[in-house]
């Protein structure tokens, strides 16, 4: 009888043991999923965030360019005003 209560005991205990084993393989798998799944999610956003980075560089490209040749306009305008003044005073003066 005491034999039985001893195997049983035994028994038990390593069924309690596989039981925490596999509970807590369970908790490793979904810690697991869980961190794949934000390494997934960080990755889209890594990603995503070089694409805005490469559209926003393009996008300071284009508008530098378009200040440039807004300045060269403005400058050539400036010249084109100062020559006209210029003669209008020697139309003035004949």
């Amino acid at each position: 009888e005491e034999e039985r209560q001893k195997c049983s005991r035994s028994e038990g205990s390593a069924a309690d043991m596989a039981g925490l084993h596999n509970g807590s393989d369970l908790q490793v798998i979904e810690m697991q999923r869980d961190a794949n799944r934000q390494i997934s999610e960080y990755k889209f956003k890594l990603s995503k965030a070089e694409q805005d980075i490469t559209t926003l560089e393009q996008s300071i490209s284009r508008l530098e360019g378009q200040g440039l040749r807004y300045k060269t306009a403005a400058e050539n305008a400036e010249k084109v005003e100062d020559e006209l003044k210029a003669e209008k005073r020697k139309l003035q003066r004949e």
